[in-house]
């Protein structure tokens, strides 16, 4: 366990491991059954199918339940009360209030510019925009959609910096493994030059190991 962890930076076998959970699920595709469905129902099936684009976003809201433990769509109606659009929203970009009757959608959280506000669906609801939601109970989650794997996000900045850091020891270390000193200081700037120039050749993993003679 210890090697691979070496080997791979922890983000990507976190996106690995989601990947492989989402085509788990849903990478064969899906079937839909509609025997018991009556003929009108199969037409009001085929055009919410349509509406919803549901074979390109079944993947996508797959990993947003996997990511982030929630999934949201916002339910589009005219002044009839009819269904005119659905729109998926990427869990990162809502937040719920105390009540949790109030959610507010913004594409930049860190600047909060255009925080546009939404109530959930509920039939009796007369809102021309609502948020349809889906939220798995999860611990010190209530506000936003804290992921899962956030804990572990030191861990994989620690696993990115050990390999640049291993990286720039083999790039800017000088492993000779035998040394000749001479009494005689560099005399000229060219010499000086000559000595810097033959210590920066010795640096790099292909001349671990060899003999250098300084004067």
């Amino acid at each position: 366990r210890r090697v691979l962890f070496r080997s791979f930076p922890s983000h990507d076998i976190h996106g690995a491991i989601v990947d492989y959970k989402v085509n788990a699920v849903i990478g064969g595709g899906f079937n839909i059954i509609t025997d018991k469905l009556s003929n009108e129902e199969k037409v009001e099936l085929y055009a919410f199918e349509n509406k919803i684009k549901l074979k390109k976003i079944a993947p996508i809201v797959t990993k947003q339940l996997i990511i982030h433990s929630r999934v949201y769509f916002k339910l589009c109606f005219n002044d009839k009360g009819k269904l005119t659009k659905i729109e998926n929203l990427s869990p990162e970009k809502l937040r719920r209030s105390r009540d949790g009757k109030t959610y507010f959608i913004c594409d930049d959280w860190a600047s909060r510019i255009d925080v546009f506000e939404i109530t959930p669906y509920h039939p009796l609801n007369k809102e021309y925009e609502q948020l349809f939601i889906y939220e798995l109970p999860c611990i010190g989650q209530d506000y936003y959609p804290l992921p899962q794997y956030s804990s572990a996000l030191n861990f994989a900045f620690l696993s990115g910096e050990l390999s640049y850091l291993a990286k720039s020891n083999i790039q800017n270390a000088v492993f000779p493994s035998f040394a000749m000193m001479f009494p005689k200081r560099p005399q000229s700037e060219e010499e000086k030059n000559v000595l810097r120039r033959t210590i920066d050749k010795l640096k790099g993993a292909e001349n671990a190991g060899k003999a250098v003679a300084v004067s």
